[in-house]
């Protein structure tokens, strides 16, 4: 992430750098100043990661992983680290939040994963476990209000 977001975020950074979060000016500026040469072994090793994660994640109906590290922020300003996620995006694996549990009025998120292409199963598994959440008390539907 901190060096795709470098291309990713250039032109929103050329037009009004100053509307951005800080964080992103980083990534376009590099200021971590991670080399061409550690972006691609990183990269490498992603890659070589992508098998060995399909074989653990088959021997599941899916994998349930925090969302993020606390229960979501209030207000829209910040929707909170995205530092549990990156991971399977880096991995290109499915992953759905579901919101698990209240914390503060504020749901706590849980999310479930599966290996690659297995899109339309981690589907019909995040149904089946938003059931079992409503049903058990951890998710209940009427407490969620959703901004237009």
């Amino acid at each position: 992430m901190d060096t795709e977001a470098r291309s990713a975020f250039l032109p929103q950074y050329r037009i009004s750098k100053e509307k951005l979060q800080p964080f992103i000016v980083d990534h376009v500026e590099n200021s971590k100043q991670i080399s061409r040469a550690a972006q691609l072994e990183a990269l490498d090793g992603v890659a070589a990661l992508r098998p060995i994660f399909d074989k653990i994640a088959a021997k599941y109906a899916a994998i349930i992983t925090p969302s993020v590290i606390d229960q979501a922020p209030f207000g829209q300003e910040y929707t909170g680290s995205a530092v549990f996620n990156v991971i399977w995006t880096a991995l290109h694996t499915p992953v759905i939040n579901v919101p698990g549990f209240w914390s503060e009025g504020m749901p706590v998120g849980l999310s479930l994963v599966a290996g690659r292409y297995r899109d339309q199963h981690l589907l019909a598994v995040a149904k089946e476990v938003g059931h079992i959440l409503e049903v058990e008390g951890g998710l209940n539907i009427t407490q969620l209000s959703w901004v237009a």
